[in-house]
């Protein structure tokens, strides 16, 4: 919900109007853990806190600027990326405190762990800032011949578009099914925990089977655009399926899997449903769930409402981004066009006889 909030408009008054909060528990957050660190065991187990440190700090630089190098970024970027990760997070201390809880692990280990996270925490920022004029010293001392090869495997794979049409299909399909898996489930649980307990107690005169059905029509109205597009297929997705489709008779049967994949999961969430609010047959039960997801398929007017709903989030989702276009659309306009490429923009002043003053941006590239 952060991320989300933090894209919108909205997100920089969110953040203002907590930054107080923010600090307050980042203030007992750093003093909490820095009560945790014992100098007795500091001082008596300092070799096994240094080597663990070491190995964090030099193990994750290589290891995570060895894989951003294979992703196609530059030795700067790599190396950028490395130090900022070489640290033990604070979700260590919970699982070495769970390990302390459940006595599968010694007393002495945890402030060890708490130790090591403190220390790298420290490193991180020095790391960071050691970053660039590390890569320039390593860029210096290279041979010719293998920056020229490193230059070009990151221009290749920064170039060649590596998704096949299968996994692009994979990707759309199983993000769809996650991010309205996720919706349908939060509706249920929503509906069932409270606007049923809440409709039956107001109705509490009324017939419980009308009751039933009001709380059902309720819930599916809410779930039906989600429901629909778990099912539908965008347009921006149909030319590959249909290219899929014509181009091996094997490919039609992975694609009509996903199809009927996508229908069992919306029946599913139906006859969830249905068993939550009704005492009915299960078949009975499942007949219902299936010929309501047809109608959903058939309906128009729900494809419409789930379009307005999508469009509607997209919209609330990119207004900063729209804002800061509008500010600035020679800075969004070059960044969207050399995005793929090693370039960015980099302001920079020039003194002036009288004061200093801004001039015009300097657009380099990165070598």
């Amino acid at each position: 919900m952060g991320s989300i909030l933090g894209e919108t408009v909205e997100g920089e008054h969110i953040e203002r109007n907590l930054k107080s909060i923010k600090d307050l528990f980042g203030a007992i957050f750093f003093v909490s853990v820095g009560m945790m660190v014992d100098p007795k065991i500091l001082a008596e187990y300092w070799l096994p806190i240094l080597i663990l440190s070491l190995i964090t700090i030099f193990g994750k630089t290589i290891v995570s600027a060895f894989g951003v190098m294979i992703a196609g970024k530059n030795l700067k970027t790599a190396l950028q990326t490395g130090f900022s990760l070489a640290q033990v997070g604070e979700f260590a201390f919970i699982i070495a405190g769970l390990g302390n809880s459940l006595g599968v692990m010694d007393a002495h280990i945890y402030p060890i762990i708490v130790a090591v996270s403190v220390i790298t925490t420290f490193t991180t920022p020095y790391g960071i800032r050691l970053a660039s004029p590390l890569a320039d010293a390593i860029d210096k001392r290279l041979p010719q011949k293998l920056k020229d090869k490193l230059d070009n495997y990151a221009q290749r794979q920064n170039s060649v578009n590596l998704e096949s049409d299968w996994k692009k299909l994979i990707k759309y399909y199983t993000v769809r099914i996650i991010i309205y898996g996720i919706l349908l489930t939060a509706i249920l649980l929503a509906a069932v925990k409270w606007m049923y307990p809440f409709m039956n107690d107001k109705l509490s005169e009324w017939n419980h089977i009308v009751v039933g059905i009001i709380n059902f029509l309720i819930t599916a109205l809410v779930m039906a655009p989600f429901l629909r597009g778990l099912m539908v297929q965008k347009k921006d997705i149909r030319p590959t399926v249909l290219k899929l489709w014509n181009d091996s008779r094997f490919n039609r049967g992975g694609i009509v899997a996903f199809t009927l994949l996508r229908y069992f999961i919306a029946t599913t969430f139906l006859t969830l449903t249905l068993f939550k609010t009704f005492d009915w047959n299960a078949w009975v039960v499942i007949l219902i769930a299936i010929g309501l997801v047809i109608i959903l398929v058939l309906s128009s007017r729900t494809l419409k409402r789930f379009s307005r709903i999508e469009q509607q989030f997209i919209s609330n989702l990119n207004s900063k981004d729209a804002i800061d276009e509008d500010r600035k659309p020679i800075r969004k306009g070059f960044n969207e066009n050399f995005k793929e490429h090693d370039i960015d923009l980099t302001p920079y002043s020039r003194l002036h006889n009288k004061g200093t003053q801004s001039a015009p941006t300097l657009w380099h590239k990165h070598r």
